[in-house]
């Protein structure tokens, strides 16, 4: 290792900052609260219960040039940002369908994954009721990402004793080696075999905002599914989880039940859908989105890549004899 220092302002004057913020929040919260009681002079009825529809907000809350650069160093906008927030207050079912009805039926389904890859493969393998002899675990290379050849020769094994291929799992940046597997390789083989293709980004998914570092990423707009954790590179507060797809639909077919007392506005297929809650397994939980929204909106683009890029050198420092 060497003595070099590598700067970095991203966490300069953190407690600072975020005491200047609350106290300057405090009389805010507190004003919209004496807006929203029937018993005081100010109030207001349509304080904290005013409708506006989710494509207002979406472009409302949506601007890009905000959004590239963050408004950390604009006291100003975040406080506009705020007081907007006070105004305005899936693999086995996409494949085989039958077995949201079904369950397996009597089918044994194969998954694949390098010998990298996260615990949590196997243990989604046990969850679904696959069970763990299901994942294929397959060989990797000397820079720890998978060998493609080897997944081939782990898929024709796994036919051979009977099995259905399903899903394959690639991952970006490994546990052990913070390693990027080939993606557009893998998903050649998943098209050849109608498999599943899952990239488990949830370390090193977060590269794509670094202009430096994104092209580690080459292939994955290739994959039917992608896993994403800002909370582990980003600093955003634990925990903030998403799981992508091409199309939002997709949630709705594999996840979605019939539940009309809870769920409304699905009836125009052509209007985008702002109530995802049928399209998870559990229906409420917190809202990841907006604190992965505040934090882009308050360092910005521009902040993340700064963030993303801090943690590589200092990698690459670790690394230097």
């Amino acid at each position: 290792m060497t003595n070099e220092t590598i700067e970095c302002d991203l966490e300069s004057y953190r407690t600072e900052e975020l005491e200047s913020l609350l106290k300057q929040l405090q009389p805010r919260i507190l004003d919209y609260i004496s807006k929203a009681d029937p018993s005081r002079d100010e109030y207001q009825e349509d304080s904290l219960g005013r409708y506006h529809s989710p494509q207002f907000l979406k472009k409302e809350f949506t601007d890009d040039a905000k959004l590239q650069s963050g408004i950390r160093k604009h006291p100003q906008e975040v406080f506009e940002v705020i007081d907007k927030v006070l105004e305005y207050s899936m693999a086995r079912a996409m494949k085989y369908p039958d077995t949201k009805i079904e369950g397996n039926n009597g089918r044994r389904f194969a998954i694949y994954s390098s010998k990298h890859c996260h615990y949590s493969v196997e243990k989604a393998a046990i969850l679904l009721g696959l069970g763990s002899g299901s994942l294929f675990k397959v060989d990797i290379l000397e820079d720890g990402t998978m060998d493609v050849a080897s997944l081939k020769q782990a898929i024709k094994k796994s036919k051979l004793e009977g099995y259905i291929p399903l899903y394959v799992n690639a991952t970006a940046g490994t546990t052990v080696f913070g390693s990027y597997d080939p993606f557009e390789e893998i998903a050649a083989v998943a098209k050849e075999h109608d498999l599943w293709f899952h990239i488990d980004g949830s370390w090193g998914g977060n590269v794509i905002f670094s202009p430096t570092h994104s092209a580690k990423l080459k292939g994955s707009e290739l994959a039917d599914s992608i896993t994403v954790n800002p909370h582990k590179m980003l600093g955003v507060p634990t925990t903030c989880s998403f799981l992508l797809v091409p199309h939002v639909v997709d949630f709705q077919n594999a996840m979605s039940l019939s539940a009309p007392y809870l769920f409304h506005g699905r009836e125009n297929e052509l209007e985008e859908n702002f109530d995802l809650a049928d399209g998870t397994m559990g229906c409420g939980r917190r809202a990841d989105s907006f604190k992965f929204y505040m934090a882009w909106i308050y360092f910005g683009q521009n902040g993340f890549a700064k963030r993303v890029d801090h943690a590589f050198d200092i990698a690459k420092s670790v690394g230097k004899p």
